[in-house]
């Protein structure tokens, strides 16, 4: 009979996985301090817009063309003669025949009308209050603590600590794509 193989437990990538899931996510989480708004600065903007129509209406006179007419009859009368400011008229007997001729005169007959013209108008009403104060200096209440120096020096430490061992596993697959990448900008 052979010998059973034992199957050896991962210990590094367990380690490293606890310390991304564990521990970095704690560190991303817990702050220094918190941010509180500085004093004394207000900013307020509103604005409205208000819209007016106007309407006016305009008296006016415009020209209506007439145009010229022209007729003639012929009859047994005597003559005549008609005028008017649209027309004239002129009768005259020839050989026993009357001839008469009816003419309009071309002319531009004045119409009045009422142009309406719409105005819109549109307001825009703004309300700024901006109330930044100048530079003044700020007097801190405490010093950090030990424990909060000891967490802003070991962040970037600590991420090395937990990325290190991926990167340098996988190193020949990330400095394959990294060769891509520059490929593709030169």
């Amino acid at each position: 009979m052979g010998k059973r193989e034992r199957k050896r437990w991962p210990v590094m990538e367990i380690f490293v996985a606890c310390l991304c899931f564990g521990l970095v996510p704690l560190f991303l989480v817990s702050g220094c301090g918190v941010l509180k708004p500085r004093p004394g600065t207000s900013v307020r903007d509103s604005s409205r817009v208000e819209v007016r129509w106007k309407i006016e209406r305009i008296h006016d006179t415009t020209y209506f063309p007439v145009p010229q007419i022209v007729e003639k009859n012929v009859t047994k009368d005597t003559s005549s003669h008609l005028e008017n400011d649209w027309a004239k008229s002129d009768a005259l007997v020839a050989d026993g025949l009357l001839y008469h001729s009816l003419e309009t005169k071309p002319r531009n007959v004045p119409v009045p009308v009422e142009k309406e013209t719409v105005y819109k108008d549109s307001i825009v009403f703004r309300d700024r209050e901006v109330k930044v104060p100048e530079p003044y200096p700020v007097e801190v209440p405490a010093e950090l603590t030990r424990w909060q120096q000891f967490r802003i020096r070991a962040f970037w430490p600590l991420i090395l600590a937990a990325v290190g061992p991926w990167i340098w596993k996988y190193r020949s697959k990330l400095l394959k794509i990294l060769r891509k990448l520059i490929g593709l900008f030169i």
